[in-house]
């Protein structure tokens, strides 16, 4: 099994270990006694190596509601885990933040965070959906979205304004941001299923069909499962790249930026029948 699916699994088997019950929307605090109880501290030094990155659940405890920041957060540092504080994608959830990222700071941990949403908000809503549906004759339907318009809503967008003022904030702060992942479902997302042949086969015919996708991807002839793969693959890099990755990097030139997902495109075997993007 590789590192990176090793990492997964852990990330899962935490994840399942640490939450509260379903529908819980206040922080439990008993998980740091479970945690405590059931996983005990580091015994070597972590050296330059990532914590093992964890989902913050509402339920999970970040030491913020209470000032236990230093004590809270020292039971998941101690054991080698650092929540992802994805609640903090803008100015004020930065700054309301901006305590837990300080006492990591003081402990040498790498800084690693997942504002969600960043990706995710320029296409979501009844509005944006409405948008990313292609043009006829192709099916205007919220599950074949065009990619077309998705580029289009990329260069409309103002939103990396308010990634570049988060990150501006957490700079000036003195934050040493190391790592940000992103979680972008939103538009031509093949995966969880959605990267099955018969869905993507389908996606890439409608395509075909978009008068807006054939004057922007030129294509003339239908396309097929593969071909539409990579079509939204290079979408959704564009659009990260656009509104992520270049803004970002004027803030932290050095900053590493990665997808929060189970399953990395085109760094495991493929599966037969699977298109992912």
């Amino acid at each position: 099994m590789s590192v990176d699916r090793r990492i997964v699994l852990l990330a899962c088997a935490a994840s399942l270990f640490l939450n509260s019950p379903i529908g819980s929307q206040e922080p439990d605090y008993e998980v740091l006694t479970r945690l405590k109880a059931h996983i005990p501290p580091l015994s070597n030094s972590p050296g330059d190596r990532l914590p093992l990155l964890i989902w913050q659940t509402p339920d999970l405890p970040m030491g913020i509601d209470n000032n236990s920041v230093s004590t809270t957060q020292a039971v998941y540092l101690d054991r080698g885990m650092l929540p992802l504080c994805n609640n903090c994608g803008s100015p004020a959830m930065a700054k309301e933040y901006l305590p837990i990222f300080q006492y990591w700071k003081s402990k040498n941990v790498p800084i690693c965070i997942l504002p969600q949403g960043w990706l995710q908000a320029p296409f979501a809503g009844p509005a944006n959906r409405l948008r990313m549906e292609h043009k006829a004759p192709a099916v205007q339907a919220p599950d074949f979205e065009c990619a077309a318009a998705m580029l289009e809503i990329a260069r409309e967008t103002k939103h990396s304004g308010e990634i570049m003022e988060t990150l501006a904030f957490l700079k000036k702060s003195e934050i040493p941001l190391k790592l940000l992942l992103v979680d972008f479902e939103s538009g031509l997302y093949l995966r969880n299923q959605f990267e099955e042949k018969a869905h993507v086969a389908q996606a890439a015919v409608e395509t075909s069909q978009c008068p807006r996708c054939v004057g922007e991807f030129g294509q003339a002839t239908p396309l097929t499962a593969a071909p539409f793969s990579r079509i939204a693959d290079r979408t959704r890099a564009s659009i990260t790249r656009s509104i992520l990755t270049d803004p970002a990097r004027t803030i932290y030139p050095d900053l590493q930026i990665g997808n929060y997902f189970a399953w990395p495109i085109h760094r495991l075997p493929p599966v037969k029948d699977h298109f992912p993007a």
